[in-house]
């Protein structure tokens, strides 16, 4: 966090005279790790906290998704099933884009199946907004949008719902 910002994005693009090597995540989860650091400080320990957080917010995400299909027990059953998966839990103990991923993704789906149950204006900008984050944080989320357009296009053509702001 503390050299310049060109500095910065020198080392995310490489160069052989510094020996930094490129890294194909893109530029928003450093940058939002750099503000972290920015305001706590910069340690591994810090570093550590940001995706314990982030980890924390993806159960609590996943709660509140899985609340809008299952009860109150269910949906606190599947968030405590998904905060024990080893993989999970060893990644939050990481500072990589992993968890941060995971809780964009996570928020991505929610705020989908809010428009899709809801139809409310504000939510087609939220997820418009949500899903150039997703793609700004990793590009292989495209399979999730893709995702979401085909099930768009399903309910467009076989279901007969005529919603074009949601269909545009």
């Amino acid at each position: 966090p503390n050299v310049s910002i060109d500095l910065f994005y020198e080392r995310l693009k490489g160069n052989s005279e510094t020996y930094y090597i490129y890294d194909s995540v893109p530029q928003f989860y450093y940058l939002t790790l750099r503000q972290f650091f920015l305001i706590f400080g910069y340690s591994v320990e810090n570093g550590r906290i940001f995706s314990i957080i982030c980890f924390i917010l993806s159960i609590f995400a996943i709660y509140q998704l899985a609340r809008l299909f299952l009860n109150k027990s269910s949906s606190l059953m599947t968030s405590g099933i998904i905060a024990i998966n080893p993989y999970l839990l060893w990644m939050a103990n990481e500072t990589r884009i992993a968890i941060f991923l995971v809780l964009m993704s996570v928020i991505n789906i929610f705020f989908f199946v809010k428009l899709i149950t809801t139809k409310k204006n504000y939510l087609h900008y939220l997820m418009l907004i949500f899903n150039i984050l997703l793609l700004t944080i990793y590009p292989l989320t495209i399979s999730l949008i893709v995702g979401q357009i085909i099930f768009i296009i399903y309910k467009y053509i076989f279901l007969k719902e005529k919603n074009i702001k949601i269909f545009i």
